[in-house]
């Protein structure tokens, strides 16, 4: 079975590689709707990226998704669903530090992550690539 990263297609644009070219990079990383000391505010992290992924702005997730649609492969498409019928809230788990990296690397080249709410692709690149390869409208 290959891994998903060696099915991503290869891209030529670095957009977003180097945060000192971000002209938010300055601005702070934290999100004001938990200041209760946690992210997940005892939720999974399924529930927390769903959360997240709901109270993103519309546009970004329209940004998010085509961007996704015309750079996923099939063939990754393909992989990510078989493993997404196996464990449907933690597929993306141990692929997070290797496949996860090259879908948020795919992001930035549309996106810096200090545009987002939380400052981080993290909380929202799950439901943006389950989104695109879903096929569902956003």
């Amino acid at each position: 079975m290959k891994s998903l990263l060696s099915l991503f297609r290869r891209t030529s644009r670095p957009f977003g590689q180097f945060p000192d070219q971000d002209p938010l990079a300055e601005r702070a990383f934290e999100d004001p709707s938990y200041p209760d000391g946690g992210p997940y505010k005892g939720e999974s992290l399924a529930d927390y990226h769903r959360r997240k992924w709901d109270e993103l702005d519309t546009n970004l997730k329209r940004i998010a998704v085509r961007h996704l649609r015309k750079t996923t492969t099939v063939e990754v498409a393909e992989e990510a669903r078989k493993l997404m019928e196996v464990d449907p809230e933690e597929w993306m788990g141990e692929h997070h530090f290797f496949s996860g990296v090259s879908i948020r690397n795919q992001l930035r080249q549309v996106m810096y992550d200090s545009y987002l709410p939380t400052g981080n692709w993290d909380d929202y690149y799950v439901r943006a690539f389950e989104e695109a390869i879903g096929g569902a409208e956003v």
